[in-house]
């Protein structure tokens, strides 16, 4: 009877040794939150960048650039970030159907991104220091209502009688002269990014 109250004690106790291994108790995976939560830093700022450019805002001159690359860069480490448990995905994936067709979403997923956030900023690097200039005639400045969204606009005719638009800010919407036909544009020739309007 002594010998089974000392092997229930002794299985109570190996019972409660267990409880405290809990992997409740592990130390936090430390690069895992910070991945974390550098992706939803990123994915925040991204959403407040999109929304003030809805609004009108950054979308010429300095801080248009700045929102411009900021934008790339974000867009290269968000898609670097996903590429892991993408890839992983489609590796265990079971079938070769769905390894195909998981395959072919996320190429065209990074190619619609790369060419819509990437593309154009990385062409326009070496036009930083020289941007294009152009002269418009008959300038006209609109502003479109789209959702909860404006969106500023000039167009005007170049020297050969081609039809041009730039978007713009709402600081340059409000200092718009209606007086004023013609202006000089100078800007980045991919991205059409406005750096000065005169």
């Amino acid at each position: 009877m002594a010998g089974g109250e000392a092997d229930e004690t002794r299985a109570s106790m190996r019972n409660a040794d267990n409880e405290n291994e809990s992997p409740v108790r592990e130390p936090a995976p430390v690069a895992l939150l910070a991945g974390c939560g550098v992706i939803a830093l990123l994915v925040i700022v991204s959403f407040v960048s999109i929304v003030l450019r809805s609004m009108g805002f950054f979308v010429m001159g300095m801080p248009g650039v700045i929102t411009m690359y900021f934008s790339m860069v974000c867009c290269c480490l968000i898609l670097a970030m996903l590429a892991v448990p993408v890839v992983g995905g489609i590796i265990t994936a079971e079938t070769w159907r769905v390894k195909i067709l998981g395959s072919l979403v996320a190429i065209v997923v990074t190619v619609l991104l790369a060419w819509i956030f990437i593309l154009n900023p990385l062409l326009d690097i070496p036009c930083l220091g020289s941007p294009n200039t152009i002269e418009l005639t008959d300038v006209s400045f609109t502003s479109d209502n789209v959702n909860d969204s404006v969106f500023y606009e000039i167009e005007g005719y170049d020297t050969e009688g081609n039809l041009h638009a730039f978007d713009v800010d709402r600081g340059f919407g409000d200092a718009w002269d209606p007086n004023d036909h013609d202006a000089t544009v100078t800007y980045l020739p991919h991205s059409e990014t406005v750096l000065s309007i005169e």
